[in-house]
């Protein structure tokens, strides 16, 4: 039977999976964009390789621990590349629909549809807070992220508090 909720033995690592490959992608994109100065590529650059050590980790804690399939990790990999890609290109150009338009990718066996169709409107929802935080848009990027974290928060089992 399909997951109506994250395990929450991997809920966080797959949030802040995406969250860093999200930013890895964006500050990738405008590390090697031909505007602004050497130095602000340059920390974007390392930002970036930052936000990819720290997904590294993500996916090694999500692997060690046995929670999901390898398939529906994959398909959460591949659905966050497709926001990522989409956000990198729209924050270059300083627009945030792209993001917010990102294909949705079939849900895994794993995941019933409607967590899977949630999620991935938590994703793009980080997708479009990284836009506007990469433009130093705090307050509009605040809902948005507050509303990324509202989807995992809203669909993770809660933790077991006997343990």
């Amino acid at each position: 039977m399909p997951f109506s909720k994250l395990p929450r033995e991997v809920s966080a690592d797959l949030k802040w999976l995406a969250w860093n490959d999200i930013w890895a992608a964006v500050n990738a994109r405008l590390a090697t964009a031909g505007g602004g100065s050497d130095g602000l590529r340059q920390k974007r650059q390392r930002q970036g390789e930052e936000d990819l050590r720290r997904s590294a980790e993500h996916v090694a804690r999500i692997g060690k621990a046995e929670a999901i399939q390898a398939e529906t990790l994959e398909r959460f990999q591949e659905q966050v590349k497709v926001v990522a890609n989409a956000s990198a290109e729209a924050a270059l150009e300083g627009k945030w629909l792209p993001a917010a338009k990102a294909q949705q990718l079939e849900a895994p066996n794993e995941l019933e549809q409607r967590l899977w169709g949630e999620l991935v409107k938590g994703i793009k929802s980080a997708g479009v807070a990284v836009i506007l935080l990469s433009h130093d848009e705090l307050q509009k990027a605040e809902q948005l992220r507050l509303d990324f974290e509202d989807v995992w928060a809203m669909h993770s089992e809660s933790p077991n508090l006997g343990e």
